[in-house]
């Protein structure tokens, strides 16, 4: 049986988004594009720190997905 992660991916498309990256740190943001390697750009996106500090806010930036740890949608 085959996943088709495509589809699975685009439920994140638009949505309020959170991911960690492998240092720990996290960019939370809304989700504009994801790819089945998990390379995903994000809009009014904000980068925290490990100790959770908003550091650096962003209009728009790419995560390549091999930093990427996981990624969840953040509650509505």
């Amino acid at each position: 049986m085959e996943v088709d992660y495509s589809a699975m991916y685009s439920n994140f498309i638009g949505k309020q988004i959170k991911v960690q990256i492998c240092d720990g740190s996290e960019y939370k943001g809304t989700s504009i594009a994801i790819d089945v390697y998990l390379n995903i750009s994000l809009e009014s996106a904000a980068y925290y720190n490990t100790a959770n500090d908003a550091v650096v806010y962003y209009s728009s930036l790419f995560i390549k997905g091999s930093y990427i740890d996981h990624i969840a949608l953040e509650n509505q």
